[in-house]
């Protein structure tokens, strides 16, 4: 046992370092994004220096100005102010989540195709792993570690892009505290993580699927990822049952996610986020996922052990 983590803690170090770029992407786009706001905001101080600049919460344009006395909002133009600043919170968490769905779905359809064209896996297969550790440390890495970069990426990239405004808005005259209270920033970085775990489990049957894919597939495993779901969202359409297509596509959104967020300032506050937030483990959909994920690695596992290359 202890040798075969041994392997899969080697294999894993192999991976990173040929998808250094794939792992590097967190931060350099979280590198942009600080850059790209801190340029916005220079750009917006030297044009309004001399400016009168006002708040417009009718329009929806609450953080158009960045040189005023906060002081004299009353508490609902501050919830306002403060929803607008979580919302840039939730833009970067988005723009991360469509990172993370680009680099999941690079990374899961080449990772044993690419073994397979250029003929590496036959090296790989003279050393002391087996199959099923190849395809664990894969999967490890698209399952878990590539979720984990990202969510910290974004979480990261969030707190020092809304740092800048809150300097700067600190800086007028407003509350510390009040402005932290409305915004919930605490909240939703508590639970952003929190359903972290949530949804590793909820895209880990799509994840072993674009692998068994990347596995099977002799020429263009995208095509064979998406035709087969497409052809059970037809018979969906036609009004037969189509579990596959629920199970790869139904559960990639993050729903539950977004009902938790919505729900942090009403009753009951975080503890009704979380519950809201892991309900799925108490329903059969989750599991049934998780049981075609596995199946879908063993069926990979198999098949990397039967075939070396393309042909």
């Amino acid at each position: 046992m202890n040798s075969a983590w041994h392997n899969i803690a080697w294999l894993l170090r192999r991976e990173t370092m040929e998808h250094r770029r794939l792992l590097y992407a967190p931060a350099i786009l979280g590198g942009v994004v600080i850059g790209l706001n801190l340029i916005m905001l220079a750009i917006g101080l030297i044009n309004h220096t001399h400016t009168s600049i006002r708040i417009q919460f009718e329009s929806g344009s609450v953080l158009n100005a960045l040189a005023l006395n906060l002081n004299t909002l009353d508490p609902g133009e501050m919830a306002d102010l403060g929803q607008a600043i979580a919302l840039l919170l939730l833009a970067v968490l988005l723009l991360f989540l469509l990172a993370f769905g680009a680099a999941t779905l690079n990374y899961a359809l080449g990772c044993l195709f690419e073994e397979r064209r250029d003929r590496s896996i036959l090296f790989w297969k003279s050393l002391p792993t087996t199959d099923g550790q190849s395809v664990a440390a894969k999967a490890l890495i698209a399952m878990l570690a590539l979720p984990v970069l990202y969510t910290v990426a974004a979480l990261i990239t969030g707190w020092v892009t809304i740092g800048t405004y809150l300097l700067l808005l600190l800086g007028s005259g407003a509350s510390a505290a009040q402005l932290l209270a409305e915004t919930h920033l605490g909240a939703t970085t508590a639970l952003t993580l929190a359903a972290l775990p949530i949804y590793i489990l909820t895209i880990a049957p799509v994840t072993g699927w674009m692998m068994l894919c990347s596995a099977v597939s002799r020429r263009h495993p995208m095509l064979m990822a998406i035709l087969v779901p497409a052809l059970f969202a037809v018979l969906g359409a036609l009004g037969l049952p189509n579990p596959v297509w629920h199970l790869l596509v139904g559960q990639i959104l993050p729903t539950g996610y977004t009902a938790a967020l919505s729900s942090l300032g009403h009753a009951g506050g975080f503890q009704h986020a979380l519950a809201l937030l892991y309900r799925p483990l108490a329903t059969l959909d989750l599991w049934l996922g998780l049981v075609f994920a596995v199946a879908c690695l063993v069926g990979a596992t198999v098949y990397r052990h039967r075939c070396t290359t393309l042909v």
